[in-house]
This record gives C-alpha cells, structure tokens and sequence, in this order.
C-alpha cells in the first residue's frame, strides 16, 4: 500500500468542500441531482411495464384485444424519452454548476497564489502552477458535473481512492482557498 500525505485527506473533509464549493448553489445542485436519480429509476417502470405485457400475453386468449398490449409499448416509449430527457435536462444543469465552481476556483486559486510569497513563487515554475490550477479546477468540473459516476468509481474500487477528485480538492483545500 501507497503512504503518502494524500491519504489524510478524509471522505469528511471531501464532503465539506464540496459543500463550501457549492456555496449558492447547494438548491439547484439539490433538484437536478433529483431529477437525474428520477431519470435512473425510469428504469425499473419500465421492466415493470414489461413484465405486466409478458402477463397479458400468458393469459392472452385468441381473439382477445391487443390494445392493452399497445398502450403498454406506448408507455414504454414515452418512458424511456421521458428518461433520455430527464438526464439530459438534469446533467445538463449539473454541467452548468460545475463550469461555474471551475470558473470561481481558477479565479479565486490566482487569487490566492498572487497573494503568495516571493520565495513559493522562486522555487515553483510557472507551468507547474498553471498546470495545478488547470488540472485542479477541471478535476473539479468533472466530478461536480458527474457526482454519480465518481460516487460509483469510488465504492467500487473498494477503498481504493480515485487520485482525480482527491488531488482537486487536495489542492483547492491546502491553498487555504476555501477555508481562509
């Protein structure tokens, strides 16, 4: 196993972090987060829906009428688009979120290394500190807009921690940049 300082950073401090990132936003980053679970469930109507057209054709006598069975694929259509649009509604205002907190982060990071001594400035080269911000704000963009995919990725390595979002808000969170 890897030991490094990364490691100390806790699911906690994570949290809080975003929590502090989403500082405005914490409502809307609220609802489309419900709309795009909505959309996940969408789903499990739809195998529903499924299994009562696999019932009504068991049961299904010549010379019965089809309409339920109709109305039923109709229902699975519409269901599916509904799905298709509510993800794509809900991810797109997600998106929009993350470009603002990536907007905010960059300023407020050039702010803070600005503010900085002149020796930090010396010993660091001015690629090295552009290429943490990039990196830092963009990783933070890609989990913002994506909660669902880095949750995943992150239970399913089963402990192991996905550097991207960690390295984000190491960054962010050892520039003192979100708790002055």
């Amino acid at each position: 196993m890897i030991n490094n300082k990364r490691s100390a950073y806790s699911w906690n401090q994570f949290i809080k972090t975003y929590w502090k990132l989403l500082e405005n936003r914490r409502l809307k980053f609220a609802c489309y987060t419900f709309i795009n679970s909505l959309s996940e469930a969408i789903p499990f109507l739809i195998a529903y829906l499924l299994g009562i057209i696999i019932d009504f054709f068991i049961r299904f006598n010549s010379g019965d009428s089809l309409s339920p069975f109709y109305y039923l694929t109709i229902a699975i259509g519409v269901a599916g688009g509904f799905q298709v649009w509510l993800r794509f509604y809900g991810k797109n205002g997600l998106k929009e979120i993350a470009g603002n907190i990536r907007k905010e982060t960059r300023i407020a990071v050039m702010s803070k290394i600005m503010d900085l001594e002149l020796k930090w400035h010396d010993k660091e080269e001015t690629g090295s500190k552009l290429q943490k911000i990039n990196e830092g704000s963009d990783n933070i963009y890609e989990n913002s807009h994506s909660p669902y995919d880095e949750t995943q990725r992150r239970f399913n390595q089963q402990g192991y921690r996905d550097q991207r979002g960690h390295d984000a808000c190491h960054f962010t969170h050892s520039q003192s940049l979100l708790h002055p």
